[in-house]
């Protein structure tokens, strides 16, 4: 009797197991499933990019000790170039409209500073003698310098005035 009455709690477990299987739930096709693009575009050009931005953004033609440069561009949004160095340790310069940080570098760091440079409030953020972003709002804009190695303070400060 208790053999009948495991086969029969078999049975019914079975069927319930299979009256909730996928019976109703909704169908997942390529559509649901469709992934945001990237918004950059690898531009040639700083005229290029500005065009795509809607806005220019002047940088060094070049870094010492980072030979490769690329520009990116978001419609309507932003501009940002990459400096690139050999070892692939990276500079790289935004801009974009708003009034807030746009580094896009949310790191805690160790050190943070506020100094004025020229006429700018510029926000330093790092660890030890060196600094891995730099950001600053001017009018409706707002201005970034991340380095992914660091870089010193003096350094960075005086490359801040040729970007605009």
């Amino acid at each position: 009797m208790k053999k009948w009455w495991m086969i029969l709690l078999c049975a019914a477990l079975t069927v319930s197991c299979a009256a909730c299987g996928t019976a109703g739930a909704p169908e997942t096709t390529a559509q649901d499933s469709a992934q945001v693009g990237n918004p950059f575009v690898e531009c040639k050009t700083m005229e290029q990019a500005a065009e795509i931005a809607g806005f220019t953004l002047q940088t060094p033609d070049a870094l010492d000790g980072y030979p490769d440069k690329r520009i990116e561009a978001v419609r309507g949004e932003m501009v940002q170039v990459f400096y690139t160095a050999k070892d692939g340790s990276e500079v790289l310069i935004r801009k974009g409209l708003g009034e807030s940080d746009i580094s896009g570098d949310y790191n805690h760091y160790d050190d943070e500073l506020v100094k004025w440079v020229g006429d700018l409030t510029v926000n330093f953020r790092g660890s030890g003698e060196n600094v891995n972003v730099a950001y600053w709002i001017t009018d409706k804009n707002a201005y970034s310098i991340s380095i992914s190695n660091g870089m010193p303070r003096e350094t960075l400060e005086s490359l801040i005035p040729a970007i605009q």
